[in-house]
């Protein structure tokens, strides 16, 4: 972890025009899709739109980005999307119908679906929130004031049923910002803050004073104490550019003032900005603006909070929490919206105002820099005299650390050279030359401040409290630790003892993943009976046959021992008996699952019809089943067992006989369903074959359109062949010729353009198809819809 420093920072701008260029390339023939969120991690950068879909880029070495695809969807406009902190593959995407998807992207352009929980929320999600951790942990807030999180969200996921989100609290009014460390979740809304403990499942509010009702910033933060140790920190804003410091529990330990610091912070520009609406607050004494975001930055520089407000004035902060200051702060940009950062990195989507136009959205790529790197990054893009300007703007800094530097020097003193040969007129870079021949002469630093230690008073008094201060401080903060030190400790023991406990007076605490076969069924009997659950439920007959539709009315007991024997259950040498306690509580889809694994399939046959649900035969490895031998006989046999009454439209159990008045299947449905899994010329001589279907229960319409497909089909590889026939006939006697060279114009052309008509970008970037025109325009083949002409030259 970087320590606290005070090394002068600035903001540079990278290549406004480029990154809007790429964002908005997808987009910008559509006047109705509009980006509505977005996220970045150090590969990828994400935005979601009102049409629904997840536009995906690339974040390249050289700062650029480039279009790989899109994510479509029909839960309408993407209303928040998060990119895990693990696993930067992994991206959650929320919607404005309370939906969720957590979507893997893969290599080669292609992405799946890990994870979906449709309309699960009551209103649009408005924050994802991944937790740090090998347990994939994801938090949900919506508009509905509701917070929910998925846990173990992995590769495994939709290979298994996925549970909806986990209802975990409500508040009470519009959350505002979400963060979670060491199962600790904290929450900002519009009337106060919360801390809620995951473990204990508790929520506490933080501090007890109370503030006016808006938007305000709320984030974890690690600090470094002595040791080497870091605990964690909580950072909440307060009006009047103020923080609150706060431990776990929700004790407030200091306010920092940070409203004095702001009028020697203000970045009156920023490098390459070229926004023509800068102006300075008319009175920094008096202003005063509310965080109403707050982020943790951690860079190689220091650990950073990054903040911004609306309020009185759009502006970005960058705040070092441990020195309680702010280190720099700009108003350039009107109207921010949203703020992400990675590292140095700052992304924000904002509103730019054009010449007398409408605000119109636009994204903004920042970098926290030193000032050397600055200076270095202006003669990297070829601005020498801007270089020269800032390293002028900055003489006092520079002239303490230029001898350092010995590659800056360097460039000053050649920029300088190439002025005076090209006979322009430097006059203004006279310091940056007083400042090469002082360190040339290695003249010996001027303290910045000169003070009068005999006279000032005044000082010497400052001087004193602060240190005075800092030592009460450092008191303070050895109690904390020591406090939480003994506070670990204590919940240590009362966890052992609680367990301990908890073994002496329950079966049901046993592990369940260990023991025999037979402990884990009794570890199943023992669960059951604790929950109050009887299997006098209406899951199937008397004889305890499914009945049809009950496996569509799962109670939550039944839910979650079926969540549970999916954890310990699958093994090949136990299946009997894990049957047996699925069908003995009614768990089909389960039971179902287990007679796949066990290649039962007249079983699984039986229970799905019994069932009434066809949705069950349109397994694969069911299918597979059916299609070899004679099965699709034994299909239409155990259904007509069912002893359908066509007058009382009831069926009959296959083991006890009992009728049900519950018809969800039919000999049209089931007729239905082989013609879809197979040819017509397949279909006509299964039905015909077939003793057990009644001849009232084909339709006569049906037969005969069967009939003509099978025929059609007959005829059109009957005609398929005879036309393989007669061009392989043509192909054999043609001669073979060879094109002269000439015509291969494009073999051995050179590439005069580098770079896309279109996009710009180098045509090496996106592993694409190159449309090369006769006038050497080049294209990329998704930039080139037109093909006919070059673009350029019509």
């Amino acid at each position: 972890m970087a320590e606290a420093s005070e090394e002068q920072l600035t903001v540079a701008q990278l290549n406004d025009e480029r990154l809007n260029g790429v964002l908005l390339s997808p987009v910008k023939n559509y006047s109705r899709v509009k980006y509505t969120c977005f996220a970045v991690c150090e590969r990828f950068l994400a935005c979601g739109s009102s049409s629904g879909g997840v536009y995906l880029f690339h974040r390249c070495e050289n700062d650029a980005l480039v279009y790989l695809y899109t994510i479509p969807s029909n839960e309408g406009k993407v209303t928040a999307v998060a990119f895990s902190v693990d696993d930067q593959n992994l991206l959650a995407v929320g919607t404005a119908k309370g939906s969720l998807f957590v979507i893997q992207l893969l290599g080669s352009n292609q992405w799946q679906y890990l994870y979906t929980a449709l309309n699960f929320a009551q209103s649009a999600v408005t924050h994802l929130l991944w937790e740090a951790g090998a347990d994939f942990k994801l938090f949900i807030a919506d508009e509905s004031y509701q917070v929910y999180f998925v846990n173990k969200i992995t590769s495994l996921t939709n290979l298994l049923i996925s549970p909806l989100p986990t209802l975990i609290l409500k508040v009470d009014s519009r959350i505002n910002q979400l963060d979670v460390a060491s199962d600790y979740l904290v929450i900002s809304t519009l009337n106060r803050s919360f801390i809620y403990d995951m473990k204990e499942s508790s929520i506490s509010q933080i501090g007890t004073k109370s503030r006016p009702v808006g938007e305000y910033g709320i984030c974890f933060f690690p600090r470094e104490i002595s040791n080497g140790k870091v605990y964690k920190c909580i950072y909440t804003a307060r009006p009047g550019a103020r923080l609150w410091e706060c431990d776990f529990q929700g004790s407030v330990h200091y306010t920092h003032q940070l409203k004095s610091n702001l009028p020697k912070t203000f970045l009156s520009s920023v490098l390459n900005a070229k926004e023509s609406n800068l102006f300075k607050p008319q009175s920094l004494q008096s202003f005063s603006p509310t965080f109403q975001k707050l982020f943790y930055l951690n860079t190689d520089l220091n650990n950073f909070l990054v903040a911004y407000s609306s309020e009185p004035q759009s502006a970005i902060y960058i705040i070092d929490p441990v020195r309680a200051v702010i280190v720099l702060w700009t108003n350039i940009y009107d109207d921010i919206a949203e703020i992400h950062g990675v590292q140095r990195d700052i992304f924000l989507i904002h509103n730019k105002r054009g010449n007398g136009k409408d605000l119109t959205p636009s994204f903004t790529h920042l970098r926290i820099l030193s000032l050397e790197e600055a200076t270095l990054h202006l003669f990297t893009i070829n601005e020498h005299v801007e270089a020269l300007k800032f390293v002028s703007k900055n003489f006092i800094y520079f002239k303490r650390c230029l001898q350092k530097q010995s590659k800056l020097r360097e460039l000053i003193k050649e920029t300088l050279l190439q002025l005076t040969e090209r006979g322009d007129d430097f006059a203004n870079f006279s310091e940056v030359q007083h400042l090469l021949d002082s360190q040339m002469e290695d003249i010996q630093q001027e303290p910045d401040l000169k003070l009068n230690w005999d006279g000032d008073k005044e000082v010497e008094q400052i001087v004193s409290e602060s240190v005075k201060q800092k030592e009460i401080e450092k008191e303070i903060e050895d109690e904390t630790i020591n406090r939480d030190q003994k506070r670990e400790e204590n919940k240590c023991e009362s966890e052992l003892d609680k367990k301990e406990l908890m073994d002496e007076n329950s079966e049901c605490n046993k592990n369940p993943l260990s023991g025999t076969i037979e402990d884990r069924i009794q570890f199943l009997e023992n669960k059951l009976k604790v929950s109050g659950y009887s299997r006098n439920v209406k899951c199937g007959d008397d004889c305890g046959f499914p009945k049809p539709g009950s496996h569509l009315h799962l109670n939550d007991v039944q839910l979650e021992l079926q969540t549970l024997l999916k954890q310990i259950l699958f093994e090949k040498d136990a299946i009997k008996e894990y049957l047996t306690v699925c069908h003995e509580n009614g768990l089909w889809p389960l039971y179902l699952e287990l007679l796949l694994t066990s290649e039962l399939y007249e079983t699984y046959l039986i229970t799905s019809l019994s069932l009434g649900d066809l949705c069950f035969l349109n397994n694969s490895s069911f299918l597979d089943f059916l299609k070899t031998g004679n099965n699709w006989n034994l299909l239409f046999q155990k259904f007509s067992e069912l002893k359908l009454d066509k007058k009382q439209k009831s069926i009959s159990c296959l083991n006890c006989g009992k009728e049900h008045f519950n018809e969800v299947v039919s000999w049209e449905k089931l007729i239905e369903y082989v013609s879809k899994n197979t040819d017509a010329k397949e279909c006509v001589n299964i039905l015909k074959t077939s003793e057990a279907i009644p001849n009232e229960a084909i339709a006569s319409s049906f037969c005969s359109s069967l009939i003509r497909s099978a025929i059609i089909v007959e005829y059109q590889s009957a005609f398929s062949r005879e036309k393989l026939t007669q061009l392989s006939a043509y192909l054999s006697k043609r001669e073979r010729e060879q094109l002269p060279k000439t015509k291969h114009w494009a073999v051995s052309l050179k590439l005069s353009e580098q770079f896309c008509a279109k996009c710009q970008l180098n045509v090496g970037f996106v592993k694409q198809n190159l449309i090369v025109f006769k006038c050497k325009h080049v294209y990329h083949s998704s930039c080139c819809m037109d093909r006919s002409h070059c673009q350029q030259c019509h």
